[in-house]
């Protein structure tokens, strides 16, 4: 793995791309000046498409650890309950199409990548490209279903047990998503035109505002979040989670914490495909105790 290096701005890099960001009425840009290195070894690398396509195989292959170790990587974690989650050590675990789907997606200024491993299949596919707000996750997840011939998952039923089902599974997935910072998969839980209210009364509206609002959030803010959820309800396709939140935040400049809490609904649509995605999405919280006298 020759090409792969931990990223220097400042150094001259044999063959390092450009980067690139599309501005709000879809012009493409050079992208913002980033200096990685604080995030490194969890992320700033430079690397190929090669290379890591050879750092795919040599995992399929028990080359690069043994194959214990990556069953103990690759095991999901457990909530406090006991729920199995779809997130192992810096993973995440997908059932899909018939298997099992490994894997993990990247992103910053300039930058979009995504890496899908089939370990059953032993087949993986890289996706790195040198623009930022792309979707590398869909598209190696496309090209890995076309290469190996998987069936397209099927709909799910209709009737509201499968469907409450549905929104216990996108209520985990946000709270992972959000946990892990992954901004394409949590991107994919709302529909293009859903609307995000925040707490202190911001309003995102589409796609490209609340994928803004995630990324700055993901640079600045470290959470833990809980969802407890207290009520759900169906109406042809439309339906409707809420519940109370908890969530501790660190602020990364200062690595200062606070506790919040407050209640949180989630209206969704059921599409035509029979996924649901999220419409709205708005947050309350609950105002401080007044002091004592």
């Amino acid at each position: 793995m020759d090409a792969s290096q931990p990223d220097d701005f400042f150094a001259i890099v044999p063959r390092r791309t450009r980067w690139y960001h599309k501005d709000a009425q879809g012009a493409v840009r050079n992208a913002g000046v980033l200096d990685s290195s604080y995030k490194v070894p969890g992320g700033g690398w430079l690397s190929s498409a090669d290379d890591m396509a050879r750092f795919a195989a040599a995992i399929l292959a028990d080359s690069l650890v043994k194959r214990s170790t990556r069953d103990l990587m690759w095991t999901p974690e457990k909530t406090a309950s006991g729920e199995l989650e779809e997130y192992a050590m810096g993973w995440g675990i997908v059932k899909k199409y018939g298997t099992t789907l490994i894997g993990h997606t990247g992103g910053q200024q300039g930058t979009s990548t995504a890496i899908t491993l089939a370990p059953d299949r032993r087949a993986a596919v890289i996706v790195l490209a040198n623009m930022d707000g792309v979707d590398p996750y869909a598209l190696a997840d496309q090209v890995l279903r076309i290469a190996l011939g998987l069936p397209e998952s099927l709909p799910p039923s209709r009737d509201n047990s499968s469907a409450v089902s549905d929104l216990a599974n996108i209520r985990a997935d946000f709270v992972r998503y959000l946990k892990s910072k992954q901004l394409e998969p949590i991107l994919q839980l709302y529909a293009d035109d859903a609307v995000f209210l925040r707490p202190d009364g911001l309003r995102f509206a589409g796609m490209p505002a609340i994928r803004a609002h995630f990324t700055d959030t993901f640079a600045a803010l470290d959470g833990d979040l809980t969802l407890t959820s207290l009520n759900t309800e169906f109406s042809g396709h439309l339906a409707y989670d809420s519940g109370e939140w908890s969530e501790i935040l660190t602020t990364r400049a200062t690595g200062a914490q606070g506790h919040f809490h407050g209640d949180y609904l989630m209206v969704l649509r059921r599409e035509a495909s029979g996924s649901w995605h999220i419409l709205e999405h708005v947050w309350t919280m609950a105002a401080p105790p007044p002091p004592r006298e």
